[in-house]
């Protein structure tokens, strides 16, 4: 803040030389923010980080192993539905680099039936590398319910 601004604010010195106007703003914002993480610790939260990260545990589980351990990390997906549409997204990206892989997350998103999942199997449909994630994911476009 410069000189001509501090004077245009009308200050006013205390004993000690310190500019009221400028403490008072600065202890209002202050109490500001404290109020702000205040409230903001109190507002309950839309989902927990811990459901999150079992979500993405599951997406791994599923893209990386096709047996017993995968299966089941399926059912567990395919029990949480549209919640576990954006990990299933995440994991085509990050965990599985075969087709393998996607095609398991493929059988998922279908097995959801979300709607919300079409934009998704329709861009596989267009752009998977692999031709069998392709197959799969344009089979799995009629399977989704209509929106209601």
């Amino acid at each position: 803040m410069t000189a001509s601004e501090v004077l245009s604010l009308g200050v006013r010195r205390g004993s000690f030389g310190l500019d009221i106007n400028i403490m008072v703003a600065y202890t209002r914002s202050v109490w500001r923010c404290v109020l702000l993480l205040l409230v903001s610790g109190c507002a309950p939260p839309a989902c927990s980080d811990a459901e999150d990260r079992a979500l993405l545990a599951d997406v791994r589980v599923l893209a990386e192993d096709s047996g017993p351990l995968g299966e089941a990390a399926s059912r567990r997906l395919v029990r949480e539905g549209a919640r576990a549409i954006a990990p299933l997204e995440t994991g085509l990206y990050f965990f599985s680099a075969d087709g393998r892989g996607r095609r398991r997350i493929v059988k998922a998103l279908v097995a959801i039936g979300d709607p919300e999942a079409g934009p998704l199997l329709a861009h596989l449909a267009e752009r998977d590398p692999d031709p069998d994630v392709r197959a799969a994911a344009a089979a799995g476009l009629p399977a989704l319910t209509p929106p209601r």
